[in-house]
């Protein structure tokens, strides 16, 4: 993540922006409605300029974050990892609707050469549904652009994304097929699930999905 920036969630229902090179605090985004649940995952955009937080009410709060650095001959870190000297954020959007209020496990931001900014959040959770987002939508929205995969008797745990031929995306890729890796399991044991992959074709995968 190009900022240097590192990010924790924590039982307390925030979300903490710290300083990678000296673990100072330098921001706090506070989820203070108890309904919302605790901050389940977190995810950052390829240019570090977005975090996604996944909570256990079935919601995705997406933020702004700007770093603002300056150079300084006295501070002993390398030089190619200028002092932060000041950090902005903002909400940006809430996504809601697409898991039904049921715990969301985490979220990804899919990151191809073909799609510009990272238009796509894909986001999985308690009720097995696999869902898309636009990702660079403002406001609250409660559609999703697509449900991939919508199986309540089987739980999303985990997903990762890859090119056609098996090797993770890049910020040079160029292939237009991706597929989506997702693994899950039943109540008590994850002993003898499957593990799935889907195949998807961008850009734009979901063009025939509106956002509503």
């Amino acid at each position: 993540m190009k900022t240097n920036i590192l990010a924790a969630s924590l039982s307390d229902r925030t979300v903490r922006l710290m300083d990678g090179n000296t673990g100072t605090y330098l921001s706090v985004m506070d989820f203070e409605r108890d309904e919302i649940g605790h901050v389940t995952a977190i995810c950052w955009n390829k240019s570090g300029s977005k975090l996604a937080s996944s909570l256990a009410a079935g919601i995705i709060s997406i933020w702004n974050v700007h770093v603002e650095k300056h150079d300084d001959d006295d501070y002993d870190v390398p030089k190619q990892q200028p002092k932060i000297k000041n950090i902005h954020v903002s909400w940006k959007a809430v996504l809601q609707g697409g898991h039904s209020g049921k715990t969301i496990f985490g979220a990804k931001y899919i990151n191809h050469l073909e799609l510009s900014n990272e238009p796509y959040l894909i986001s999985w959770g308690a009720d097995g549904r696999l869902c898309a987002w636009n990702a660079n939508c403002e406001g609250e929205y409660t559609c999703p652009l697509a449900i991939l995969r919508d199986d309540s008797s089987y739980p999303i745990f985990a997903v990762d994304v890859t090119n056609k031929d098996g090797t993770e995306l890049l910020e040079k890729e160029t292939s237009s097929k991706i597929q989506l890796a997702f693994g899950g399991g039943s109540e008590g044991s994850f002993i003898g699930n499957p593990l799935h992959m889907i195949d998807i074709s961008v850009p734009p995968i979901f063009e025939s999905y509106p956002v509503s």
